[in-house]
């Protein structure tokens, strides 16, 4: 199931900014903005609840998709282009159309997107998508 939801985040992010690069990391760790390179995201699948009734399963996972993007030159622009494609990318991943294309992924709900400077390093910037992905298949 876990494979199923990265195929559909990666899906939707490289369809928004196809110049990142995935981070190598399957788990969040303390110092991770620290290790990302730019133009880097991380997806994190973390806890999930299940319900079963009769023959079929619905699981809700919690997910953070962590994206570092250099600031540089032009800091304000290279930060609201940015921001864009993080907002554009949180509409992509919840948009109908997109999940309704999915066979066993039936709902994705934003919770909304942090931001995070890294306080060693002022030339980049860190958001954070979290979402909530609601699976269901039969047994």
């Amino acid at each position: 199931m876990t494979i199923l939801i990265r195929d559909y985040i990666v899906e939707r992010i490289a369809a928004v900014d196809n110049e990142l690069e995935q981070h190598s990391s399957p788990v969040i760790t303390e110092n991770m903005a620290q290790t990302m390179l730019d133009r880097t995201y991380f997806v994190g699948i973390g806890d999930s609840v299940n319900i079963s009734r009769d023959n079929t399963t619905r699981d809700e996972f919690e997910i953070l998709i962590v994206l570092k993007y250099p600031l540089y030159v032009e800091q304000i622009t290279n930060y609201d282009d940015a921001y864009c494609k993080v907002i554009d990318l949180r509409n992509s991943l919840i948009t109908l159309d997109n999940i309704s294309a999915q066979e066993e992924i039936i709902n994705v709900v934003s919770n909304g997107i942090q931001i995070e400077n890294i306080p060693s390093d002022d030339t980049s910037v860190i958001f954070t998508i979290s979402l909530t992905v609601t699976t269901e298949y039969e047994l």
